[in-house]
C-alpha cells in the first residue's frame, strides 16, 4: 500500500544527493554516518546512511505543518521532503510554531543551491559519467543508431507515459539538456560514435526493464504501452538505477552524490530523446 513513507528510489536518491551526506538543518550539517553494513546492491537508495527522511508538511491531519490540501503523491515526493539527523528531525516535529514550512523550505533551498554550485562547476563529472556509460555500449562503427531527437515536447512526453513521481526531477533537470549536447559535441571530436555508443546502452536498459514488466503484467490483458504508462515511474527508477550501478562500478574518482547528480541528467535527457519511455503516439 503506497503511503506518505513510500518513496522511490529516485526521490531518496535525489535526497542523498542534495544532503552531501549531512544534515539539511544549515545550523547543524552534522555527518550522516555510514553504517558498517555492507550494502545489497550499487544503487543510491541502499548506501545506508545514518539520517532520517523528513516531511515537511506531516501527513497526519493533527501533525506538524499539516496541509489538508496536500495529496498522498504530494506528501511523499522529493518537494515536501528533507533528509536529516535524528536530533534536528525531533525538533522540528516537536515545536513546529518555531520551524514552519517556510523555514524548512528555505533550508532545502540553501542546500540545493550549494549542491548545484558544487556541482556546476565539477568540468570533469560529467565527462566521467557519459564516458562510464558509453563504453558500456561500445559497438562497431559501420551500425547505425537514429541519434535524432523526435519533436515531441517535454509536457507532451510526460502526460502521455503519464509520469507523475519523476516529472518534478524531469522539469528540473532538462534545464542541463543545452550543457550536456555540448558536452557529447565536444567529446566526439576525440570519439565520433560516443554519444551514440551511450544512448544505445541506455536505450537497451529501457528495452530490459520494459520487457520484465511486460512479461509480469501483460497477461490482464492490457497493451505494452498501457502497462509501460501504469509503471513508468518504476521503469524510469530502475532505468536510473541501473546506469547508476554501471557508473559506480566503472570508477572510483566520482562521490555517490556526483554519480547521481550526473546519471540523472543523462537519463532525463534520454527521456527527453525518447529512449526511455515511449513517444506520444
Amino acid at each position: 500500500m503506497v503511503d506518505a513513507h513510500t518513496y522511490t528510489s529516485t526521490t531518496v536518491n535525489r535526497l542523498h544527493m542534495v544532503s552531501l551526506g549531512q544534515c539539511m538543518n544549515p545550523d547543524c550539517r552534522q555527518t550522516l554516518l555510514m553504517s558498517t553494513s555492507t550494502p545489497q546492491s550499487g544503487t543510491l537508495a541502499t548506501w545506508p546512511y545514518v539520517g532520517n527522511i523528513a516531511h515537511i508538511c506531516s501527513d497526519a491531519p493533527n501533525g506538524p505543518r499539516h496541509d489538508p490540501a496536500m495529496s498522498i503523491d504530494d506528501l511523499r515526493a522529493y518537494p515536501n521532503l528533507l533528509l536529516l539527523c535524528p536530533t534536528c528531525h525531533k525538533m522540528i516535529d516537536t515545536d513546529p510554531g518555531r520551524f514552519p514550512a517556510d523555514l524548512l523550505q528555505t533550508w532545502k533551498s540553501i542546500r540545493e543551491f550549494e549542491v548545484l554550485r558544487l556541482f556546476s562547476g565539477n568540468s570533469s563529472l560529467l565527462v566521467t559519467v557519459v564516458h562510464a556509460i558509453a563504453a558500456e555500449g561500445a559497438f562497431d562503427e559501420q551500425v547505425h543508431v537514429d541519434d535524432t531527437l523526435t519533436p515531441y515536447g517535454i509536457a507532451e512526453k510526460i502526460s502521455f507515459n503519464k509520469l507523475s513521481e519523476n516529472a518534478w526531477l524531469v522539469r528540473e533537470y532538462s534545464a542541463y539538456e543545452g550543457a550536456l549536447h555540448r558536452l557529447y559535441a565536444e567529446l566526439e571530436r576525440q570519439s565520433p560514435h560516443l554519444k551514440t555508443s551511450l544512448l544505445r546502452f541506455v536505450g537497451e536498459q529501457y528495452r530490459r526493464v520494459k520487457s520484465g514488466h511486460l512479461s509480469s503484467f501483460q497477461q490482464s490483458g492490457d497493451t505494452s504501452v498501457a502497462i509501460v504508462q501504469q509503471h513508468s515511474d518504476e521503469i524510469f527508477d530502475a532505468v536510473y538505477s541501473n546506469l547508476v550501478k554501471v557508473v559506480q562500478q566503472s570508477t572510483s574518482v566520482l562521490s555517490r552524490e556526483e554519480i547521481s547528480f550526473g546519471v540523472l541528467i543523462v537519463v532525463v535527457d534520454a527521456f527527453i530523446d525518447c529512449r526511455v519511455l515511449e513517444p506520444p503516439l
